[in-house]
């Protein structure tokens, strides 16, 4: 089995309730798959961006971060305050591990993001996380 994308979660942890930047962000494309306050009080939500039957903005972590960022760059003043006051702003990577006992297998597995799209990412002050699931043989 090879190495794939499997998707790209934005997380954001806040000190303040994220109901109305959430309520902007699932306006704008983006789907809200949980929510939850921790047990110090902050706020925990996760988004991935809609379009699921949309192979070119779900081809790689790059192309879905790059659909991200574009909602994020587009964020009204007051959510964006919100955003940059979050205490994480984090793009999750996710890719499906390939395990082989084929000796003429995949050796390694490359996956990158470009320095514009870096670019982008630190000008709104997120950082990368990058999840392996490994999967079974």
């Amino acid at each position: 089995m090879d190495t794939t994308y499997r998707n790209t979660d934005l997380d954001l942890v806040a000190a303040f309730p994220l109901a109305p930047l959430a309520s902007h962000l699932t306006s704008a494309g983006m789907v809200q798959l949980s929510t939850y306050q921790d047990d110090q009080g902050d706020w925990h939500t996760s988004f991935e961006i809609v379009g699921y039957d949309d192979d070119e903005i779900h081809a790689n972590a790059e192309a879905t971060i790059k659909a991200m960022l574009a909602v994020l760059e587009a964020l009204p003043e007051r959510e964006k305050h919100a955003f940059a006051q979050c205490k994480l702003r984090e793009f999750n990577v996710a890719y499906d591990v390939g395990v082989t006992d084929d000796a003429d297998g995949p050796r390694d597995f490359r996956a990158g993001i470009g320095a514009t799209t870096l670019a982008r990412m630190a000008a709104l002050q997120t950082s990368l996380l990058i999840t392996l699931y490994p999967n079974a043989p």
